[in-house]
């Protein structure tokens, strides 16, 4: 995957008043201009620390998912960040309407990758329940199987699409969207007894 065929389109704004701005990728490898990666394999698999949730344990179809990571996905979420600081700094006018430095870029565009104490790197995902992007789970023959209320126990190795660029006063970051969801197996599947 290489970003530098991506492209940050002109912003535009929701219907509840957010700013965002798609992301495409030209290859012609991607033929429909979406940029998919997997976080893990089946040989591999990653895990989450918290589940998925929402904020004050709303009831929403759309949740937050953080999902370890290895070097390799590391490495590529800092390579998303590498080249977005210098292209938005270059597109900042049409992107943010005023002109801003790649340092500026930097203090105000967020880290793809979280890291606190001593756990493993994360990203933080967003996970529809329901509706059209609903997130599809398979279990480990490929077969689909319905989305667990607790993710916690899973071994997963989830399919994200890089959205879009959300942005608000003067931050602003990349929204990775779980689309598929395969479940290898419950740590806590155990007889109690």
């Amino acid at each position: 995957m290489n970003p530098n065929t991506w492209t940050i389109r002109d912003p535009q704004i929701s219907a509840r008043g957010a700013k965002y701005c798609m992301i495409e990728d030209s290859n012609p490898g991607s033929p429909d201009g979406k940029i998919r990666f997997c976080i893990g394999s089946k040989l591999a698999p990653t895990s989450t620390p918290f589940g998925a949730g929402t904020f004050n344990g709303e009831e929403a179809k759309r949740k937050n998912i953080d999902f370890f990571l290895y070097t390799e996905q590391e490495d590529f979420l800092k390579q998303i960040h590498s080249w977005a600081v210098p292209y938005l700094s270059g597109q900042s006018e049409r992107i943010f309407r005023k002109h801003m430095t790649v340092e500026q870029v930097s203090e105000c565009l967020k880290h793809p990758i979280t890291q606190k104490g001593d756990y493993k790197a994360q990203i933080k995902c967003k996970l529809d329940t329901t509706g059209v992007n609903a997130v599809r789970c398979w279990n480990a023959e490929g077969e689909r199987c319905q989305l667990p209320t607790d993710l916690r126990a899973y071994k997963m190795v989830p399919r994200i699409l890089l959205s879009h660029l959300w942005c608000m006063q003067k931050d602003y970051g990349f929204v990775f969207l779980v689309t598929d969801l395969q479940l290898l197996g419950c740590e806590q599947d155990v007889c109690p007894f």
